[in-house]
């Protein structure tokens, strides 16, 4: 299936030839694997571009895809994190936590989920949730420091 309808192009978004309809293209993974995660962010993403959550192409929406993926494999925790995004990327911060909960609820050793919510809490304001998800997120292992940095900024963030 990568191989032809999910290429390292459709993941990109780039537009060829012979993937010139991503948007049906990113479906026909979704249909097949409802929890594909790269698809699920793709299809996100191309979402964003595009302005819209119902793609020309695709059977239901982007919120309908990652609701499937969800009832499909439901302690997929990558499917909630990759929810969350969704849900920040289009401004829906509330969504986005709650998401990311979930996730954490299945995954509270994933250092992405920390991460991912400890940005978000920053940019809410809300710094000593975001310190503590943080913390954790690099006890985990986890290589970036830009969280660190905007609690450092923030004056939230000490060794």
């Amino acid at each position: 299936m990568e191989d032809h309808h999910f290429t390292n192009d459709v993941f990109a978004l780039n537009r060829s030839a012979w993937h010139k309809h991503l948007d049906s293209s990113i479906a026909y993974t979704l249909h097949v694997f409802p929890n594909h995660h790269r698809a699920l962010d793709a299809i996100s993403r191309l979402a964003l571009q595009e302005g819209t959550s119902q793609l020309r192409r695709a059977r239901y929406t982007v919120e309908c895809y990652f609701e499937r993926g969800i009832r499909w494999q439901p302690r997929d925790a990558t499917v909630r994190l990759l929810y969350g995004l969704h849900h920040h990327r289009f401004g829906r911060t509330e969504q986005a936590i709650n998401e990311l909960r979930k996730a954490l609820d299945l995954a509270p050793e994933n250092p992405e989920i920390h991460y991912n919510l400890g940005l978000i809490l920053v940019r809410k304001g809300e710094y000593v949730a975001a310190r503590r998800h943080a913390q954790r997120a690099y006890q985990l292992g986890y290589p970036l420091p830009g969280l660190r940095r905007q609690l450092e900024r923030a004056g939230y963030w000490n060794d």
